[in-house]
This record gives structure tokens, sequence and C-alpha cells, in this order.
């Protein structure tokens, strides 16, 4: 549930969930309870005015498409383990959206020529119109997924 795009209200990506309004009149509300809420009242204690603090997950998941400052590990009060938070600082000045989000995570492709060769001849072939399929598998944990 990152949330980034409101100043001073600091996000993780974990579930929260509503209630149905409770009161009545004027002291109707919707309470948000779980993880989320909680972690994201007591990162916003660390934040300034106009400041956006994130955890790690939000983290993760924005990859370079902002710039931060790391502000390390930080005990908050009713979470048991301490967490790892970010402020975030401005826009990054990466090329795509793709880059920054999987830039650093993309690695070369070693002692491949051969398969590299047959698929930019597909991709070549592809963007003549001419549609086709490549299916590209291996053991667990070799990184053919994107």
């Amino acid at each position: 549930m990152p949330s980034v795009a409101s100043i001073s209200n600091p996000s993780s990506s974990k579930r929260a969930w509503g209630s149905p309004l409770i009161g009545e009149g004027s002291a109707q509300e919707q309470s948000v309870v779980g993880e989320t809420p909680n972690l994201a009242a007591r990162l916003q204690t660390l934040a300034e005015p106009n400041a956006v603090i994130i955890a790690s997950d939000t983290r993760r998941l924005l990859g370079d498409l902002f710039e931060y400052h790391g502000l390390g590990t930080v005990e908050l009060k009713g979470i048991s383990e301490p967490v790892p938070a970010w402020q975030v600082l401005r826009p990054s000045a990466v090329a795509s959206r793709f880059e920054a989000l999987r830039g650093s995570a993309l690695t070369d492709l070693v002692g491949r020529e051969e398969e590299i060769d047959l698929l930019l001849r597909r991709w070549a072939r592809t963007k003549a119109a001419h549609g086709q399929v490549v299916m590209i598998s291996g053991e667990a944990g070799l990184g053919n997924r994107a």
C-alpha cells in the first residue's frame, strides 16, 4: 500500500484492513487496522514536515525511481524488530521506469552467444510483422524469469 505521493505520509507495502463505518452521525469514521497503519504511524514520527519516510518493502518496490537518504535501522514503538527506513528526497534522473525498477538487477548472459543470436533473429522477424514465440526455461534459481 505505498502512498509516497502524499507528503508526510510514510508508508509500508504490507496489507491494512479497513473496517465499516463506526460511530453515528458526525462522530462516524472508518478505522484502519493492521501492521501497515501501525508502521506508517511510527515512521511518521521520524518525518520532518514535508518529508516522506518509507520502509524496506516500499523501497524495494520503488527501486531507483527516487533518490533516498538512508536512515539506517530504527527502533519504533510497537514494532518488535528494528526497521530499515529511508527518506525520499526527489525523483531520480534515470532514463526510464524499467531502468529505475530493474536496472541494477540485470546481469550479463555469459557463454550464451548462440542463444542471444537466436533471440535477436526472432526479434528482427517480430519487428518485420512476422509474429514469433520464444520460451526461455531453466532450473530453479537460474534467473530465467523477469
